[in-house]
């Protein structure tokens, strides 16, 4: 992917510094360059992590790896630090691309996070998307509502929606579903507005549960209620973010594929468990996922064809 600025805009940059020094005037502070590359994402997208988690406040407040897909995407384009903004936060709602976040918590500290469409402007060449899962609280809200005490042999959240609470009936979850597609339309249409000539990449959510399947790692959930879940954090909401992206002509990079084999329970899951762990918060990627979804990233950046 060829990252460019373009001649005439150092043209200008060389005007105003020669009109400067025969003016006499003070040296003007030199402007931050537009980011090339911007990253915008919920947890699944900034990989929270004790073991790798960022310096910074906004880091720990945000979870934002050192290690997760932007910035690994950034260094296999050969894009510097400055190049890249990723405003990729833990808990962000499709809401926050348009509206500072609260982000963190009482062990992390709290920042206001910038809007995440933030930074995106005339040079941004490349802009990614993950944003949708925490809208109406859909992900916690079934992964609270599904657990069931340890010797409970009682099953929640199957097919029939008699076994699931009011903010999981079919309908209330179709209702969250389309909300999903309409404001993810929004952000796309949003960036390419502020960055017409910028690749968008929506990227999907991997696959986290498998079959029926059920084991330690998972064990407030029972294998009757796998299905579903799966059906929803998985199918459901791929399908709802793949939509917005082909209803805007924007790329999606599907990572339900390429995740398959790596769920919970598997020989190797590419996502932890609900116990603790320092290379992944619990029900989050491990930073396995993070590095396949950058090639993933990468390949289609380089296998594909012209800008849209």
């Amino acid at each position: 992917m060829s990252m460019r600025i373009r001649p005439s805009l150092l043209l200008v940059g060389a005007a105003v510094l020669a009109s400067t020094a025969v003016l006499g005037a003070a040296p003007a502070v030199a402007a931050t360059p537009a980011p090339e590359y911007v990253a915008l994402g919920d947890s699944y997208s900034s990989l929270p992590a004790d073991a790798t988690v960022g310096a910074s406040q906004q880091e720990r407040a945000c979870g934002r790896s050192t290690h997760n897909y932007p910035k690994l995407v950034a260094a296999s384009l050969g894009l510097s630090p400055d190049a890249l903004r990723d405003n990729t936060c833990g808990g962000a709602k499709t809401r926050d691309a348009f509206a500072s976040q609260r982000a963190g918590s009482a062990k992390t500290g709290y920042y206001s996070a910038a809007p995440q469409l933030t930074g995106i402007g005339a040079e941004t060449e490349l802009v990614t998307i993950s944003l949708g899962g925490n809208d109406g609280d859909l992900y916690s809200s079934i992964l609270e509502s599904c657990a069931v005490a340890p010797r409970s042999t009682a099953g929640r959240c199957a097919a029939d929606e008699r076994t699931r609470p009011a903010r999981l009936s079919d309908g209330a979850v179709a209702a969250r579903l389309a909300r999903i597609t309409a404001a993810n339309e929004r952000i796309i249409r949003a960036a390419r507005e502020r960055s017409p000539r910028a690749r968008i990449l929506v990227v999907g959510y991997p696959s986290v549960f498998a079959g029926d399947r059920t084991c330690a790692a998972i064990h407030p959930f029972r294998s009757a209620s796998i299905p579903w879940m799966r059906s929803v954090l998985t199918e459901r909401l791929n399908h709802a973010v793949r939509q917005a992206a082909t209803n805007t002509r924007a790329e999606y990079v599907d990572m339900e594929p390429v995740s398959k084999g790596h769920e919970l329970c598997s020989a190797r899951p590419w996502i932890n468990g609900v116990d603790d762990d320092p290379r992944a918060a619990e029900m989050h990627p491990f930073p396995e996922e993070g590095r396949a979804v950058a090639a993933a990233i990468t390949t289609a950046l380089r296998a594909s064809g012209p800008r849209l």
